[in-house]
């Protein structure tokens, strides 16, 4: 969250000067700007920085050319349907354009090193650096959008394979957001003590769910965003691949509370899964899939008690949520992670409207 604290201290900095440079080291995070092995000040990263320390302790960046031979290995290929950074999506419909993401396994599974970078390389050309990119800000959300809600798909890229429990996640305080293993507090490698993974798990790409915006309930209760992507669980899929990028259809969530911030998990399925069709909306998820969202609702809600945690709650009476109440926190958490960069709005690509 190194990246997110940072831009929060950027809504409190009034100087243009430092909120360009700001920003500019955002881009350079994503691959955007000529910027490498970029690392905060821990002062930059505090709470509340003011103009003063902002100016005295900005960053602190070393400035390198992309390097070749890597040791990369290729693990994997995939050309998911209607995929690319070039598309038109007004609400009338979308013209969509394919194109292949790869994922690259840097080191070795199962140690803190290891890392899998996303790459869109062009047809025939090889893996390197120059083809590295962010899978939270350079693909897109949307893979088709329409005034009909039961035709939009989105991307969802693969952080967690089905059945395994090694934690791992996108990692926005590195370069290019490598999905890595997340660490306990002691510094060890950090699986889930309550059981492997009952489906995929990853996210939405270029959503931000905004720890100053409150998401209110049924009750009137308000809860602040946790400050990350949007989680999404992919009901009744094969195993993939950590990095993997899927065309999905969203058709329900819960709000899942963790330590009473607000943690949207996202019920998608595969454009490709032979029931996709039946699956348009959170009530045909029980009639295909029995007892699927009861299963899911239980998993996240105790998962934790095994590492000694609290027991995670939900709002919304922990009902799971429709199609159409899903899709309006994914346009809403979209239209957070726009505000991070609104002074580049014409890099940031289509907008996705309600």
């Amino acid at each position: 969250r190194i990246f997110f604290q940072c831009a929060l201290a950027v809504s409190r900095c009034t100087a243009s000067k430092q909120y360009q440079e700001m920003a500019n080291l955002g881009l350079a995070m994503r691959g955007m700007l000529p910027l490498h092995a970029c690392r905060l000040t821990s002062s930059a990263v505090a709470g509340g920085v003011g103009r003063a320390s902002m100016q005295r302790s900005f960053v602190a960046c070393t400035v390198g050319a992309r390097g070749e031979g890597t040791g990369m290995k290729p693990a994997h290929s995939f050309a998911p349907q209607r995929q690319s950074s070039l598309r038109m999506l007004s609400l009338g419909g979308a013209r969509c354009f394919s194109t292949t993401y790869m994922a690259e396994e840097v080191g070795t599974p199962g140690t803190e090193s290891f890392r899998v970078y996303i790459h869109e390389p062009e047809p025939g050309s090889p893996l390197s650096t120059k083809t590295r990119l962010s899978p939270w800000f350079d693909i897109p959300l949307s893979v088709e959008t329409s005034a009909d809600s039961s035709k939009r798909t989105f991307n969802f890229v693969v952080e967690i394979p089905k059945g395994t429990n090694a934690k791992m996640e996108s990692a926005l305080d590195e370069e290019f957001h490598p999905i890595k293993q997340d660490l306990n507090k002691d510094g060890s490698l950090r699986y889930l003590k309550h059981g492997p993974k009952l489906y995929n798990y990853g996210f939405l790409p270029q959503t931000w769910e905004d720890p100053r915006q409150l998401v209110e309930d049924e009750d009137g209760e308000v809860y602040p965003g946790d400050g990350d992507p949007i989680d999404a669980i992919e009901i009744g899929g094969a195993t993939e691949p950590m990095g993997r990028v899927k065309t999905v259809k969203a058709i329900g969530s819960l709000a899942l509370l963790d330590s009473s911030e607000m943690d949207w998990k996202v019920l998608v399925v595969d454009v490709n899964h032979p029931l996709a069709p039946q699956l348009n909306d959170v009530d045909d998820i029980d009639e295909h899939f029995p007892g699927a969202i009861k299963e899911i609702r239980t998993w996240y809600q105790v998962y934790k008690l095994a590492e000694g945690k609290d027991r995670n709650s939900y709002a919304f009476g922990g009902r799971a949520l429709n199609r159409d109440r899903t899709h309006e926190a994914i346009v809403e958490c979209h239209k957070y992670w726009r505000g991070l960069f609104s002074n580049f709005e014409q890099q940031l690509g289509p907008k996705l409207e309600a």
